[in-house]
């Protein structure tokens, strides 16, 4: 169990300053670590890629510890996220009940044969 956790840690996060405040569970800490990402951002000295890519790290680590984030951190991550994630092969998945629940079994079914190669 505790090697599981510790895997989607690492696929979750790959700084390791930030694994080591999520796991000690230090909101405070990673607060001052991305207002450092921003202010090294606008210095210059991190890549926009590189601090965008950080920052996410930072937040989605903020938001996995309950820590209330604001609209514009919320939709940060969702546009960084996204924009990384080929969508392609996605289905649109609509309210009504009958186009969801296909989807989910297209979805379900795919997770399955993934795992029998």
């Amino acid at each position: 169990m505790q090697l599981a956790t510790q895997a989607a840690i690492s696929a979750a996060f790959k700084t390791p300053a930030v694994i080591r405040m999520f796991g000690k569970k230090e909101p405070k800490l990673l607060r001052e670590r991305l207002s450092l990402i921003e202010r090294d951002a606008k210095l210059g000295k991190l890549s926009k890629e590189a601090s965008d890519r950080q920052r996410v790290e930072v937040l989605t680590a903020l938001k996995h510890l309950g820590e209330t984030l604001s609209q514009s951190e919320l939709e940060l991550i969702q546009r960084l996220t996204l924009d990384n994630i080929d969508t392609t092969d996605f289905i649109q998945v609509s309210d009504y009940k009958e186009k969801s629940q296909v989807a989910r079994a297209i979805v379900s079914q795919e997770v399955k044969d993934n795992k029998k190669d």
